[in-house]
């Protein structure tokens, strides 16, 4: 087995156009509530953990599959989104109905790479990997 180490994909929290500015730290949000995949998601996952750490709750106002799904969940105003930031900058230039909530005491990445057998050839496991790469970080 092979690792390939792709990148660090920053999160951003997302809401509804207009709506950022009433939130002004992680809590605030936590309390809002969140639209997310369910179980088993890694960036659901990543912000379960970072709440816990620090003592704040994990709401979970809808448990949805597909993104447009929660998209259209958070358009109607029914909680916060996370979102790999080159996602959200992609679909931002099609849709300007949601922003950032921009938030001093939040960081959050993921460390992206890919697990190559040695069964799979290396063409493959290229193309694969450079799919990703151009999807997220880009």
């Amino acid at each position: 087995i092979a690792f390939f180490e792709l990148g660090t994909l920053p999160f951003v929290i997302v809401t509804r156009k207009g709506e950022a500015s009433k939130y002004h730290n992680l809590e605030m949000c936590s309390k809002r509530g969140w639209i997310l995949h369910p179980d088993g998601c890694c960036f659901r996952e990543s912000l379960a953990q970072l709440l816990y750490d620090r003592k704040l709750g994990f709401y979970i106002n809808k448990e949805i599959f597909g993104i447009e799904l929660q998209l259209q969940s958070i358009l109607r105003g029914e909680g916060l989104g996370l979102y790999p930031k080159s996602f959200f900058d992609s679909f931002v230039l099609q849709h300007d109905d949601l922003e950032i909530v921009e938030l001093n005491d939040f960081s959050l990445s993921l460390q992206v790479g890919v697990i190559k057998s040695q069964q799979i050839g290396v063409d493959e496991a290229n193309a694969f990997i450079e799919i990703v790469k151009n999807h997220y970080f880009q």
